[in-house]
């Protein structure tokens, strides 16, 4: 949500304007597990890569959030992701 407020004397006016963006991506990543018990030890490994969209405003797909350089904003959330994680099974393991 962008918010925009702007003070006259004692006048203020405040405006704001939702955005969103539809992004595709692509999630490849490796993953292991161990087993120790009931326990499950977990750790994954891996990349997003995004193929980004400008933000457009939720009522109005004509208007765009632009930068300081007028240029369409877009949202890139491309980088590395690393999990790690333990489960407990409920279930008795041999």
């Amino acid at each position: 949500m962008f918010k925009e407020t702007i003070v006259i004397g004692d006048t203020r006016d405040t405006n704001t304007e939702s955005f969103r963006s539809v992004n595709f991506a692509l999630t490849p990543f490796i993953e292991i597990q161990q087993r120790v018990n009931n326990l499950v030890l977990r750790f994954n490994l891996g990349g997003e890569i995004q193929v980004p969209t400008e933000l457009t405003s939720q009522e109005n797909n004509e208007v765009y959030l632009v930068n300081s350089s007028n240029e369409k904003v877009k949202l890139n959330a491309s980088g590395l992701r690393m999990n790690i994680g333990i489960a407990y099974s409920f279930q008795k393991t041999d």
